[in-house]
Parts: C-alpha cells; structure tokens; sequence
C-alpha cells in the first residue's frame, strides 16, 4: 500500500465520482436537512450543504431559504445552520462562528455571542425569546458528528502546553442559556452538575429536557426526561426510560409529552417506540409497526411521523386520542432524512421531507395522496447519469432461521457469472441501510462501476423491525448477527451472483468491530477493510468516551476475568487470521480510539497475516471529512483490487 494513492487511477475514478455528485465549485447546494417552516416568509429554512471550493477542502454548510411554489433555492446564511424562523416568521434566528445571528423582516442582523457550540436553539411558543443548548468548549462531539472533543480540533497540536484532564472539568457541561431580543440579553439557566442533551418549551416559562447528572458522553445511555422551571433553574424529574430516549416534544395545549424509546447505540439517532407523557402516566402508542425516527405535533393535536418499516420507510399520521394511525405515504423506492427518517410540516400541517434513492439525487418533496411530489431538486447537473447499477431490497434466512434484510447493489449488464462481492457492514449496531443517494458510502459508485456487487445487510440490531429484533445483538455482539452476515454471503453464492472467491468485508465504527471480527472468524474472505473499528473492548472501555456502551452492549463488565470483553475482542482471537486487512482510522477518534487499529494491526502481524494500517492524524470518528475521505476511499479500491483474485488490478 503506497503512501501517496493520489496517482493511481482509482484516485481519478474516486474523485471523478464525487465530482460529478457535488459539482464543487459550482456553489450550489446538493443537499439539506433540518427543514423549518416559515409561516411569514411562506418558504422553508434548511441547513444546506455545498462545496464552494475543491473537493479536497470539503463542504460547507448554509442557511438556505426554499420557495415551496417555484423551488427556487436561496442561500441567505453563509457558513450558517439551525435555521430558526420565530412562530410568526417575522424574525430568522441562525447559528454561525459568531454566535446566533438574528434577520428582522428587514434583513437588519443583531449578533449574540455564545462561548461554546450551540448543539441545538429553539423559539419560545411567543415567539419572544430562544432556548439555547450550548456544549462547553471541552464538551466531547458525538460520533454522528465526528466523535472529538471541542477544543481537540481546534488550535495548533504540535505547539503549547500537555493536555490536562481531571474528569470533571467546567468546560464539559452542556447547558441552557436563554436569549431575549428585546432585552439584548443571553442568560445562563441550567448548571452543572445538571447536563442536557435535548430541549423543547412546554410552555413560555418551562422546558422539557433530556439530561443527565453527569457531563460524560456515556451518560446519555442513563439520562431521563426532566421539566427546567426557567424562574429557578430547578429540574424535575418526568419519566425514567428503560432504554434511551430522545426528540421530545409538546402538544399544542402543552397537556401532553411525546418522545421516542428506543435501544440506541449512539447518541442522538433514536428509533424505536413512540411514548405519550400525560399527567404523569405514560404509554405507548401504535405506529403501524414503525420504528419511529421523528415525529411533529401538528395544530390539530394529531402526531405525524416519520420511521422504519423493515426496509420501508414510512410517513403516519397518529390519533393520539383515538390511538388510531393513518399511513399517508410508505416506500422502497425513496427513503428520507439523514441518519433516520426525518420530516418536516408547513402551516398547514403537511408533511414535508428531503427524498433520495440510490440513484436519485436529493429533493426536497410534498407527500400528498400517498405519492410524493418534487418541491426543490437539489441534483448537480446529470450526477444521476454517473451512479452505476441499481439496487434492490433482499432477504435470507439466518442459520436460525430469521429472516435478515438488507440490499444489493449491482450491475447486471457488467456481469457474466459470479462478481466479486463486497460486504459492507453499518454501524451502530443500532442503525439500519436504506435505499440511499449513491448509497452514501464510500466507493461504493466507483466499485461498481469496476463490476463489484456490494451487499448492504440490516443484520439483528437494526431498527425498523421492532424491539425484540433490535435488542437482539445486546449481550451477543459478534455473534448471531455475525452468522446473519455469513448466511447473506451465502445466500448470493447459493444464488450465483457472488463469486466465492473473491469476497471482501468493510464497515466503519460498530461495522469496523464487525469486519474485523469476521476476519477472526472465517478464512473464507479474500480481503478485509475495518475502518474506525472496535477490536479490544477493555481498552476501548477505558480509553473511549462512551464506556457505557460497551457495558450496555456486552452486557457485561470490564471487571469480570474473561467473559464478553475478552470473547468478543478481535484481539484475542486473531491467532490463525489469514485475511489480508487493511485497517484505517482517525487520529482524534475518542469514540473509537486510533489505539484499537493498531492494536489490531499488531495482533494481525505477530499471526503473520498480512496487515496495512493507515492513521490519519486530524480526523475524527469514521473518516468522514475531507480530504480523507477520498484518499480512504481509494485506499479501500486499491486493498480490495490487489487480493481479490481475478478482479481488474489497479494501475499505480
């Protein structure tokens, strides 16, 4: 594996790929999420993303202002996110590197700065102040969003003063600041140690919050529903969740608290059960089997909602009076939102949402009737025209007997007999493949552009299939779902579209884990790419800032001699591993330390297997940013090209 890929003609292919999806340079958006109505513009905010620059330098993010009526996209906010119109549109609030910028209907900005990153702002129902959650500038980041610490990624790491940590420092906390416009004030209204992770008003004097005693990211996985009395700062206690919880949200009379319960393997992507709060009791409400991702009150005290139906997504209207739901829209053919499904309402209480499929650029769109109806195209040109193959939705039986769901994706017209077959596992384990843009995966147009066939398996863990499935991989990480994912291989050779011999596995984060775990577990793999993965679950407990993760998911402690931390390590089980593996991560990973790499890489060498290991010094948690993600990208092409025999070699 050469140093420097950027010659090889995969580099070009990779590159030519993501310019054809994102048009740099070109300056327009490919893409939005955290859509908000905006009753007195009559036009929906977004969070739009772009590359102004080279792919290289990677994208930004914009306010973006959509037309409903003529689709026209406006960027109002430059280097902006979380849009927030007032209740009555007369005022945009949005968040930049100066703080919270607010627009009167006049376009006249006042700035309010804020110490720390604002996490998420929400309007008062009076629309007369906003609710500001704000992470210390220690606060760790999520491994949605990067998986670093704040003041990791700022600043000049080769100069300066050690790191000091003493595991309770002030500038960790999460916390609640109020900003009021007409007295040109921002107040501080929750302190440590009270950490909030998620806020909505009840009413103009009391928040809803999900939080926790303790500012650590493990605590999320034990933090409950609590009531702010913003007069006193005192917290109440709501609700006491079995599982995790996020997204809460209050009825139009403030009488009633929705939320979702789910098993959640990382923070902030929740779906699962949909619960109602009222008068201190609280149920579940019947959501048409649904796994439920987001969900909005509309003004008629009616939930509409948004989740996973096996590999269907779905948009539900709910009843909670009645607890009667109505299917308004569901599909295989398009899914919508980023990490889960996610939607958006207008005034008049229609959903509405940012569609893609696997090769169908996002748009923003209506669902009226059962179909959805283009609002704002956000495709570059003819990007559509470079995705190759197609995809479908599969399912196979595990050797006991469950049926496993995932997709393929493939191009038939390019394949005379069995193809190599890449197997590439999500993260998670909570998290579920959907028919998605360009599969939103690395490499993945470019493999099957070289012929590859890429399998996308939901295995035990995956949402949208209930509790009982999700919970499945709690106390077995490693295992029936690693025999889900060996039967799926099966069922493709069974069925003469995978060869194999030339079968590979990749995945990032939990995905990483799972990769290298099935290089322990069978030789029948041609080659292997865990990337950001989990291999030593001691270590990775005492060096992560999620241990609570592994004890939920091992379903065991770190104290106990043997048992899951040392049965389900890739470490200690790499003796007799034949795969040739290439193993990369990031240098500020803290959710899945650089540490577990190389261990890996090691353990590999000392069996004499063939092992690569690639650190890349300033990225954060599954390589997501650029430029690293095109060179990782062509690293995997390159691994894959050079040990699966029979496949077209690369030129470097």
């Amino acid at each position: 594996m050469l140093p420097d890929v950027q010659s090889s003609v995969a580099f070009a292919e990779v590159e030519a790929f993501y310019r054809a999806l994102f048009a740099p340079a070109g300056g327009r958006p490919y893409s939005a999420q955290d859509l908000r109505w905006s009753p007195g513009r009559g036009k929906f905010l977004a969070t739009c993303s772009r590359f102004p620059g080279t792919l290289a330098q990677g994208p930004t993010t914009d306010v973006g202002e959509i037309d409903v009526m003529s689709g026209e996209i406006k960027l109002v906010g430059a280097g902006a996110r979380l849009a927030r119109p007032s209740p009555a549109g007369e005022t945009l609030a949005y968040v930049d590197d100066s703080g919270v910028t607010l627009l009167d209907g006049e376009d006249k900005a006042m700035t309010y700065a804020i110490a720390g990153r604002i996490e998420q702002m929400e309007w008062s129902r009076d629309g007369a102040r906003l609710a500001l959650l704000v992470a210390g500038t220690g606060a760790d980041i999520s491994g949605a969003e990067g998986g670093f610490a704040l003041d990791a990624a700022e600043g000049d790491r080769n100069m300066g003063p050690p790191t000091i940590d003493i595991g309770d420092d002030d500038d960790r906390w999460r916390t609640v600041w109020i900003l009021d416009p007409r007295r040109t004030s921002v107040n501080q209204v929750t302190f440590a140690p009270l950490n909030i992770w998620e806020l909505c008003w009840r009413d103009d004097a009391t928040l809803v919050v999900v939080a926790s005693d303790s500012h650590s990211e493990g605590s999320w996985y034990r933090a409950t529903l609590r009531q702010i009395d913003l007069g006193s700062g005192e917290a109440a206690p709501l609700y006491q969740p079995c599982d995790q919880i996020g997204q809460p949200r209050v009825s139009p009379d403030g009488t009633c608290i929705s939320f979702i319960e789910a098993i959640c393997s990382d923070r902030g992507i929740v779906c699962g059960t949909l619960r109602l709060l009222r008068d201190g009791a609280s149920r579940t409400v019947r959501t048409l089997d649904a796994d439920v991702s987001d969900h909005h009150w509309s003004s008629r005290g009616q939930l509409i909602f948004a989740g996973l139906r096996g590999t269907q997504t779905i948009i539900g209207l709910l009843d909670p009076r009645l607890d009667m739901a109505e299917e308004l829209w569901a599909s295989n053919a398009l899914t919508c939102g980023d990490w889960h499904p996610s939607i958006a309402i207008d005034s008049t209480d229609t959903p509405f949402a940012m569609f893609e499929a696997y090769a169908r650029a996002p748009f923003m769109g209506v669902v009226q009737r059962s179909d959805v109806t283009v609002i704002a195209d956000f495709a570059q040109n003819d990007a559509a025209e470079s995705i190759p193959g197609m995809i479908e939705a599969v399912s196979w039986r595990a050797p006991d007997d469950m049926e496993i769901q995932g997709w393929l994706i493939r191009d038939p017209t390019m394949q005379h007999g069995p193809a190599p077959l890449l197997l590439d596992i999500h993260g998670g384990p909570v998290w579920a493949h959907r028919n998605r843009w360009a599969a939103r995966l690395r490499a993945a147009g470019p493999l099957v552009a070289r012929g590859w066939s890429i399998l996308l398996p939901n295995p035990r863990g995956a949402p949208g299939r209930g509790r009982e499935f999700a919970s499945g991989v709690v106390g077995d990480m490693g295992g029936a779902d690693a025999r889900d994912l060996l039967s799926g291989i099966d069922h493709l050779v069974t069925a003469g579209i995978a060869d194999p011999d030339r079968v590979a596995v990749t995945g990032t984060s939990y995905g990483g884990f799972m990769a290298a775990m099935l290089v322990t577990l069978t030789d029948r793999l041609a080659a292997a790419v865990p990337i950001s993965p989990i291999t030593n679950w001691y270590s990775q407990h005492f060096t992560s800032h999620i241990p609570a993760f592994d004890t939920a998911f091992l379903a065991d402690s770190p104290d106990m001699a043997g048992g899951q931390y040392l049965e389900r390590s890739p470490v200690f089980r790499a003796a007799g591993a034949v795969t040739p593996t290439l193993i990369m991560a990031g240098g500020l990973d803290r959710n899945t330390p650089p540490g577990q790499a190389l261990e890996f890489h090691a353990a590999l060498l000392e069996a004499e297997c063939s092992s690569a290991l690639c650190i890349y010094s300033q990225a954060g948690h599954s390589l997501r940013g650029y430029p690293e993600y095109l060179d990782s990208a062509t690293r995997l092409i390159l691994w894959l090209e050079e040990h699966c025999r029979g496949a077209r070699t690369a030129v470097v």
